[in-house]
């Protein structure tokens, strides 16, 4: 079974459910294929949300990111409000030591 979410217009969610077991794999979609899929302060504010979610429900075996059109991911966008986006991120404390993005890549 399939189901999918649309968190923002630039970011999709999509969650499939095993019919023989109850393991959940999630696809996090980036959609801003004009801007080859870059990042803004409120995309990754919202990936981080949704993949600590995720992170945190034991039923989730696999999480797996996409870019949709021809790039996975050109990085932040520059030429948006993206340096200014994350200074502000980080005065208001979001990239403190809660954040671990290392800590997202194992095994469960």
């Amino acid at each position: 079974m399939s189901s999918s979410n649309t968190v923002s217009s630039e970011i999709l969610t999509n969650t499939l459910s095993s019919p023989t077991s109850s393991s959940l794999v999630h696809c996090l979609t980036l959609n801003r294929p004009k801007a080859l899929n870059a990042l803004s302060a409120s995309m990754i504010l919202q990936m981080t949300d949704i993949i600590k979610r995720w992170d945190e429900d034991p039923q989730v075996k696999l999480i797996f990111l996409r870019g949709n059109g021809r790039a996975f991911c050109a990085g932040g966008d520059v030429k948006g409000k993206y340096i200014y986006e994350v200074y502000m991120a980080r005065m208001m404390g979001f990239f403190s030591s809660s954040l671990n993005s290392s800590s997202y890549f194992y095994e469960k």
